[in-house]
């Protein structure tokens, strides 16, 4: 009798394995969500003009690299200054130039080579400019608030739009005026540099995996546990394959680390996967 009773207890086991193996699908493909801060910008390149001059300390006078001399130190300076032991030439390059800069002054400026020099440097204004070939597609504003981040930086510098050229052979030159200080900057000279437009902080999410719903509402299926869920999201960008969609602050929304599905069979709510 007890090998009877196991014997079917044993089909009974085998008839239910083999039926819920039956319903399982091969799983889907998908790809682990994860943050990201995607920074839609314009490249430039372009020339760092100061107010300066070249300068050599009398006899046995030692500055160092951004020490403020007082005024009346030099006799050709009014007030004070700033101090750099770097001298490339191109001091004489002053604000007054960009009065009346086009794409053709700009590549003009930007073929001079520095060269060099004994000596050092005084920076006569807090203020500094970057004048920069643009391509003539990015939308660039003519005025306004901006940023802009030098190759090399970690962080991008405040600045303002002065003026922005008509365009010429496929580019426009763009005239920037900052007032950041520090070593880093009063350094820079011919660089390039990206002026940032936006930035988004978000959920990567490939455009394969996100869905809209009879409401025009977006969601994606997720994979938890083996089972398929869905899941509403808000796109905040969207450009090519590339989807950034916001941090969720509930425990039901989408977190980095999730699964999200990309490619496989149709997916429903509450589906089993291998």
């Amino acid at each position: 009798m007890r090998l009877i009773a196991a014997v079917l207890f044993l089909a009974v086991s085998a008839y239910a394995g083999a039926k819920l193996w039956r319903g399982l699908e091969p799983a889907p493909e998908t790809q682990t969500v994860y943050a990201v801060t995607f920074t839609d910008s314009a490249e430039l390149e372009g020339i760092v003009i100061r107010r300066e001059q070249r300068f050599r300390p009398a006899g046995e006078a030692l500055f160092t690299n951004g020490e403020r001399i007082p005024a009346g130190t030099v006799p050709t300076v009014s007030g004070s200054a700033l101090y750099y032991s770097s001298c490339d030439s191109l001091e004489d390059l002053g604000p007054e130039l960009l009065d009346t800069l086009d794409v053709a002054g700009l590549r003009s400026l930007l073929s001079r080579k520095p060269a060099p020099r004994e000596g050092g440097r005084l920076v006569l204004d807090h203020a500094w400019y970057y004048a920069a070939l643009v391509s003539a597609e990015e939308p660039v504003p003519d005025s306004g608030r901006c940023r802009v981040l030098f190759d090399g930086f970690a962080a991008p510098a405040e600045a303002s739009i002065l003026s922005l050229s008509p365009a010429d052979g496929g580019q426009r030159a763009l005239v920037l005026r900052l007032t950041q200080g520090g070593d880093n900057y009063m350094c820079l000279r011919k660089c390039g540099a990206r002026l940032i437009f936006s930035e988004y902080s978000g959920l990567y999410l490939p455009e394969e995996a996100v869905q809209l719903d009879e409401d025009g509402n977006s969601f994606v299926y997720t994979i938890a546990a083996g089972v398929v869920e869905r899941c509403a999201v808000d796109i905040i960008y969207s450009e090519g394959d590339v989807c950034i969609a916001a941090f969720s602050a509930g425990a039901e929304g989408l977190h980095e680390g999730n699964l999200v599905i990309v490619s496989g069979q149709e997916n429903n709510e509450g589906k089993v996967t291998a």
